[in-house]
């Protein structure tokens, strides 16, 4: 595996840390539209899963897993997006998008661009505040797993 690296976003990604241990943190994002976003990001620096030994694979399926399940349970999405692209950052992570009905582009893509709809403002604030005062039991009920 390799350390951190200087040209790397997510080396050095600033966005608030919500959970981390020796090889993964999980860091709060934010994107207009869509409060529920979280990233799951590999602390050493690769690409693809295959890189990874066993039992390092196996850890990032129970973190994924886990994630899934958590903010799940506290957010009650329409619909859960998990991704791992890579292909403009090549560093191991996952995003984990809660999507709602009322989102802009449901039940499209996340990362599409047509066809946006009105953003349901009130609806957005309201997850928003809950989000940010969530990192606490996200991060607890990933600490249980160690």
């Amino acid at each position: 595996m390799v350390p951190y690296q200087t040209d790397c976003v997510l080396c050095s990604v600033a966005t608030p840390i919500v959970w981390q241990d020796d090889a993964w943190r999980l860091v709060r994002t934010t994107q207009r539209g869509w409060p529920v976003y979280y990233q799951l990001i590999l602390n050493d620096h690769v690409s693809e899963m295959t890189d990874l030994a066993n039992g390092d694979r196996e850890r990032c399926f129970q973190l994924m897993w886990h994630v899934e399940s958590t903010v799940r349970d506290i957010f009650r999405p329409d619909k859960m997006n998990i991704a791992s692209l890579g292909n403009m950052v090549p560093h191991l992570h996952w995003h984990f998008i809660g999507r709602y009905a009322w989102d802009p582009t449901f039940p499209g893509s996340f990362w599409q661009e047509e066809e946006l709809r009105p953003l349901d403002e009130s609806r957005e604030a309201l997850l928003l505040a809950a989000v940010e005062n969530s990192d606490e039991a996200i991060a607890s009920h990933l600490d249980g797993l160690q």
